[in-house]
């Protein structure tokens, strides 16, 4: 029995003896491993606590940077989820300066936070009534005036009280183009710039653009026919106020405008004297006149028996 047992023991010696030592260096690596301590740092999201929903804030960070120690199996397993990193704004007013609370995991240890604590400020959430008003862009037609309807006219602009101070009127910024379209609006302050972190309700608004042509004026030569007249007077003198016209069009068609012809009518029943007749311009289609000229007509009476003598001439 015993010398059985002495050679299950003896056989192979060398193996067994190899495998035990083996087995000696798992079991001291393993007791190692996880009696040993090691660092790690960790990047962790921030939650805001003690807000109502009229406040906002500025100033804290969206994340943390811990770095932690711990059993080296602990720390190597951990993530962010694990930690909890809280700013706490109840108690703040205005300007705050908050110390930022990170919990870590049992048997973890907390050894920095970076920042550690926050500066910033709280604010009310605050609206008001702004104007709506429109910006024409890249206004290239000169010949053309623009203006512009809206389908509202004032919109409500919200945002945080020192910033909502800034908002003067909400714009519409639109190409020159005449027609409808759907425009975004803008928060602005007085003098056009935009104004960021304010929401506007609506968002936007129907921008209508109509055009009007925009009027140039030139002077004109002005060629006037002395006036037929009945067969009792005749024309003694014929003179005009003055010879040019001032006239206004679009540009394209002044530039086409040469002379303008005026006509001069006598009534058929005026008798001999002196007459102050207006001459009528004859313009094409979207010219106007933006003078009135005038002729000076003296008329003196026809002899008959001076006209019978003169017919009889001519037959």
């Amino acid at each position: 029995m015993i010398r059985k047992l002495l050679h299950r023991v003896t056989n192979n010696w060398v193996q067994k003896l190899v495998a035990l030592c083996l087995a000696i260096v798992g079991w001291y690596v393993i007791s190692i491993s996880d009696t040993s301590v090691s660092q790690r740092s960790l990047r962790v999201p921030v939650t805001l606590e003690g807000l109502s929903e009229s406040q906002t804030q500025s100033g804290a960070p969206d994340t943390v940077d811990v770095i932690v120690s711990g059993r080296s199996s602990s720390v190597n397993a951990l993530r962010s989820e694990n930690f909890r990193a809280t700013l706490d704004l109840s108690n703040a007013t205005g300007e705050y300066q908050e110390r930022i609370i990170v919990v870590p995991p049992q048997d973890i240890s907390l050894i920095s936070v970076s920042p550690e604590t926050a500066i910033g400020s709280v604010e009310t959430i605050s609206s008001k009534e702004v104007p709506v008003i429109v910006a024409l862009e890249n206004q290239t037609d000169r010949n053309s005036l623009f203006t512009s309807t809206t389908s509202v006219q004032s919109v409500r602009a919200t945002g945080r009280e020192s910033v909502l101070a800034q908002v003067a009127s909400a714009t519409a910024f639109i190409n020159v183009t005449a027609g409808e379209s759907s425009v975004t609006l803008f928060a602005s302050d007085a003098a056009g710039q935009p104004v960021p972190e304010i929401t506007l309700e609506p968002s936007a608004t129907t921008v209508t653009l109509t055009g009007t042509p925009v009027l140039h004026s030139k002077t004109v030569a002005l060629e006037v026919s002395e006036p037929d007249t009945a067969t009792k007077v005749r024309v003694e003198n014929f003179s005009l106020s003055q010879t040019t016209l001032l006239v206004a069009s679009t540009r394209e068609q002044l530039s086409a405008l040469g002379n303008v012809t005026g006509i001069v009518e006598i009534p058929e029943d005026s008798e001999a004297g002196d007459y102050t007749l207006n001459v009528t311009p004859q313009l094409p289609e979207g010219v106007w006149a933006l003078e009135n000229v005038t002729a000076q007509v003296t008329l003196t009476a026809v002899n008959p028996l001076s006209t019978s003598q003169q017919e009889s001439n001519n037959n």
